[in-house]
């Protein structure tokens, strides 16, 4: 029986070619496609079907896992914490190539491993999943750093202008940064800025009167312009906003792309 244990890291993936527990060859192949082709290169070179060993199924391994699925190949995945007990049996010393060695012996001490099943939709989704959590999790906290940076521009003021912060509130704020900025502006350049969000809601009555009511709390306001913290504030309330806003953006895009492929 030829067994190959793989090892796979970030930008390689080691593999260990052994027959009866006698390792024959061992190769360190770059964890892409040119990897992949090498590596498949090698497996049909073989006369009978070799057992194709895995050490953790993971990101690492994904690929050329689904590369060989892909290739009517079947690929056994070893789960580390089982295959560290048979390398300390072995030796002491941890390298990829004792990994992938200890991987490939894993055959013959388990006759009964089962072929990696692996669904491309569903990986797929699974990363779609990943990458929205992860966005989501990054909209909190940037609403979070926009909300400390506004308090700072415009103390609790802010919350009277808009109550969330989505399209139209963040493009007013990369506008307007400042309580300086909203009072040299006029109610018709504030409207602009609100019609601009694309929203239908802001295009008439309800954001001329939205614009006139942020014009009137600034110029009744009594405050005391701190122009150079000002100036570098409202860059600050402006970087956040777009960064929000193109993150925003993404949750979006994602969200749709998930409904799309889930029809």
């Amino acid at each position: 029986m030829i067994t190959i244990g793989i090892d796979p890291s970030r930008k390689s993936f080691c593999a260990s070619f052994t027959e009866n527990m006698i390792e024959f060859d061992y190769q360190e192949y770059e964890n892409s496609p040119r990897g992949f082709e090498k590596v498949l290169s090698k497996i049909k070179s073989f006369k009978t079907d070799p057992v194709i060993c895995i050490e953790g199924y993971g990101d690492f391994a994904k690929q050329l896992a689904i590369y060989l699925k892909s290739h009517n190949i079947k690929v056994y995945e070893i789960n580390p914490k089982k295959s560290s007990r048979l390398k300390e049996s072995i030796t002491e010393h941890k390298t990829d190539h004792i990994d992938a060695f200890t991987c490939s012996l894993f055959p013959y001490f388990n006759k009964n491993l089962e072929d990696l099943s692996i669904d491309m939709r569903i990986e797929g989704l699974k990363n779609l999943c990943r990458l929205y959590t992860k966005t989501s999790k990054s909209v909190t906290k940037f609403k979070n750093q926009l909300h400390a940076a506004l308090n700072q521009g415009f103390e609790q003021v802010y919350k009277e202008f808009f109550k969330k912060f989505n399209k139209t509130s963040l493009n007013f704020f990369i506008q307007f940064g400042s309580f300086e900025k909203i009072e040299n502006a006029s109610v018709e350049e504030i409207h602009n800025c609100l019609k601009k969000s694309g929203s239908c809601m802001y295009k008439g009555n309800n954001g001329r009167k939205l614009s006139n009511k942020i014009k009137e709390i600034v110029d009744k306001m009594n405050y005391h312009p701190l122009i150079e913290f000002e100036g570098i504030q409202s860059e600050v309330v402006k970087s956040y906003s777009k960064i929000l806003l193109s993150i925003q953006k993404s949750v979006e895009s994602i969200k749709k792309k998930h409904r799309k492929i889930c029809k």
